[in-house]
């Protein structure tokens, strides 16, 4: 396999020149896919071992007489309902208390 040492042009390169070649080399340089290989079979057997040590107890989790049962997870959803947030920086709704918000400006522009 063939390394590579950091890309550089010279004493009179540009350092612009120098970031996009060393961006290039770092993704786009052939490697050896052994590494990911490993990781993504780590990642499936952490996976498997999660599914496989929650089927054993899966009743106890879900189910109508569970930790949560159907009553009280009916009652948190209608009572504490989840309203998702806007993507706008000045919506405060979910930080109501914790914001000071500005006073009232005057609609004559007197204070």
């Amino acid at each position: 396999m063939k390394t590579h040492t950091l890309a550089n042009t010279g004493p009179t390169g540009h350092p612009l020149s120098r970031l996009w070649e060393n961006w290039n080399r770092f993704w786009f340089s052939p490697a050896d896919p052994t590494p990911l290989g490993v990781i993504r079979l780590c990642a499936g057997l952490v996976v498997f071992y999660i599914h496989l040590a929650y089927t054993v107890d899966l009743k106890q989790f879900v189910g109508p007489h569970a930790w949560a049962d159907q009553k009280s997870v009916d009652e948190f959803r209608h009572e504490f309902p989840q309203v998702p947030r806007s993507w706008d920086w000045r919506d405060t709704d979910g930080l109501r208390g914790f914001v000071q918000e500005p006073p009232p400006t005057p609609r004559n522009g007197r204070t």
